[in-house]
């Protein structure tokens, strides 16, 4: 309703499928994706107030997952997280209401690990100073935001291996992917005895991500409006 109330002459939309429904009801429309800026998400120094061995950076979203007990985001959470706390893996913590989020997994997160709200501009440095940084997904179709961030800020993400990661990433290349609880466990044993590994797949994904960065979107944009006679 409010789109067909304000009548746009062109809508970006980062649902694919949402495409179809604006061209159905006669407004021109293209996907565009998130993507990350090279001047806030890229490679950073040494932190040592930011290393860790695994990190998440995340806000948790308790009142969503109870709201919507199908969303996906919950299976990433199962698939990445929650093995990891059983096992009494550490994992370090960085947004909100993770320390609601107990009753959800099932298992406690020790309040120690808990690092609360981290400033955007600052969440490159996490990024980069762990051996492991996991990425929640929300969809099985297209990846969150946080995936370009933390390939473009040097991470070396684990996330949930979906249809969107793969279109956009190779899996062992660029990242690294889970689809089950027993292979989060196997892959995070693998990769924290050897880093060096984890640090070739680093160096590719700073060079995979390179085109997804927002001065390609914009350049994307421009390219679509032309297209379709707006501009130029």
């Amino acid at each position: 309703p409010l789109i067909k109330l304000m009548n746009p002459d062109f809508v970006f939309t980062i649902c694919p499928i949402t495409v179809e429904f604006y061209k159905k009801n006669r407004i021109k429309a293209a996907h565009l994706d998130f993507g990350y800026h090279e001047s806030v998400h890229f490679p950073g120094k040494n932190y040592p107030e930011y290393k860790s061995s695994i990190a998440v950076v995340a806000n948790a979203y308790p009142h969503i997952l109870k709201k919507y007990p199908d969303h996906y985001r919950w299976k990433s959470l199962l698939t990445l997280i929650q093995p990891l706390l059983k096992e009494n893996i550490k994992v370090d913590f960085y947004g909100r209401d993770w320390d609601k989020m107990d009753i959800y997994l099932g298992v406690n997160i020790n309040k120690k690990h808990i690092h609360g709200h981290i400033p955007y501009t600052e969440a490159n440095k996490v990024y980069s100073n762990a051996i492991i940084t996991i990425g929640l997904q929300n969809y099985e179709h297209h990846v969150t935001q946080r995936t370009y961030e933390i390939l473009g800020s040097g991470g070396f993400l684990l996330t949930s291996d979906t249809l969107g990661v793969r279109s956009l990433f190779v899996p062992n290349q660029d990242l690294i992917v889970s689809s089950s609880p027993e292979q989060t466990l196997k892959l995070v044993e693998f990769y924290l005895k050897h880093v060096s590994k984890s640090n070739k797949i680093r160096e590719q994904a700073l060079i995979s991500v390179e085109n997804h960065s927002y001065r390609h979107r914009a350049q994307y944009i421009i390219r679509v409006l032309e297209d379709n006679g707006f501009i130029g």
